[in-house]
């Protein structure tokens, strides 16, 4: 854990909203939260044909992309399985939007709503409820991502010095999710390779 004198001005200013939060009766680290789906269950349960309105559910899951337009933010929630846009309106959560003003990335939050399609065709939540499930006091060491015409995308900076990623793994996990998967198949391989072993003597 940092102390004073290492703090970044990040930090600092992330500190300063936890207290803002605090100030507003929300404690920053709520005790739990009952989700019905992970972000990729979510996704699966849209069905075209449901129109304007789809299923009612809740997620969990932590902030990976965040921008405001006006009265209306738009965020990516991430969890183990993948991520889901969710849509936060003012004129909905009018009572909690000092809350959702103090968010940032790597904020764990919980939320509720209903799926539909926005205008671009991304599956989304529309949010009619948000929890704030752990405040994050330190930033991931995030890479800016580039979509390139071919569709591909490109991570420019974040988490690509070999030895810091060794030294920090819960860093390099958090950030890259393509390195998750790989530890979890690593996982599965040798818990067969352990049950097919011990099946035999």
């Amino acid at each position: 854990m940092s102390d004073l004198l290492d703090r970044s001005h990040v930090e600092e200013a992330r500190r300063e909203k936890r207290a803002r939060i605090e100030a507003l009766g929300i404690r920053p680290f709520a005790y739990r939260f009952e989700r019905s789906d992970s972000a990729a269950t979510a996704l699966a349960k849209w069905d075209d044909a449901m129109g304007e309105s789809g299923p009612t559910l809740s997620v969990a899951g932590r902030i990976v992309a965040l921008r405001g337009q006006g009265k209306t933010i738009f965020a990516h929630v991430e969890d183990a399985t993948g991520r889901i846009q969710v849509y936060l309106k003012r004129d909905l959560l009018d009572a909690l939007w000092p809350l959702i003003e103090l968010l940032d990335l790597d904020d764990h939050v919980g939320v509720t709503g209903r799926l539909f399609r926005t205008r671009t065709g991304e599956v989304s939540i529309w949010v009619t409820a948000i929890e704030l499930l752990a405040k994050s006091l330190r930033p991931l060491p995030r890479g800016k991502s580039e979509k390139l015409p071919d569709g591909t995308t490109v991570v420019h900076g974040g988490l690509t010095d070999p030895e810091v990623r060794y030294r920090q793994r819960y860093a390099d996990f958090a950030v890259h999710p393509e390195l998750r998967e790989t530890f979890r198949l690593r996982a599965r391989a040798i818990a067969f390779a352990r049950r097919f072993l011990d099946d035999r003597g």
